[in-house]
């Protein structure tokens, strides 16, 4: 068992009756995420910004689930699957991740600051090719 489990069942067991805990996942600079967000064996990306900002450039390998679908989605998937969660700055994968946290998954990642901070950065974007 994980030491974030242990604190999570910890939490659980102590709680009072009838009070709900904030879903818990982890927030990370993206000093720390982009390293891990670009090796090969990452974690899934899911990107939650809008079609057209996706195709405009996103993280390279990253999913496009617009977070309005973000639910529907999440009923797809593991809910034991790693997973980093992107937006333009930071504010809507913040809430994706609550709304996946909220939902039992157990290893969802925010990633700050959102694709500005990847590109600040000099990261590598992708970008649709168009078909001749």
């Amino acid at each position: 068992m994980t030491v974030r489990r242990l604190l999570v069942a910890l939490l659980v067991a102590l709680m009072p009756v009838g009070v709900s805990a904030a879903p818990i996942f982890e927030s990370i600079p993206m000093e720390e995420a982009a390293p891990r967000m670009a090796e090969p064996q990452h974690p899934l990306i899911v990107d939650v910004r809008e079609p057209a900002e996706y195709a405009a450039g996103h993280v390279p390998g990253a999913l496009n689930v617009p977070l309005k679908t973000v639910a529907a989605w999440a009923g797809t998937q593991p809910k034991d699957r790693p997973m980093y969660v992107i937006c333009h700055s930071g504010r809507r994968s913040l809430k994706a991740a609550t709304e996946l946290a909220s939902l039992g998954f157990t290893q969802v990642t925010n990633v700050q600051g959102g694709i500005l901070a990847w590109q600040e950065r000099g990261l590598p974007v992708e970008t649709p090719t168009a078909t001749p």
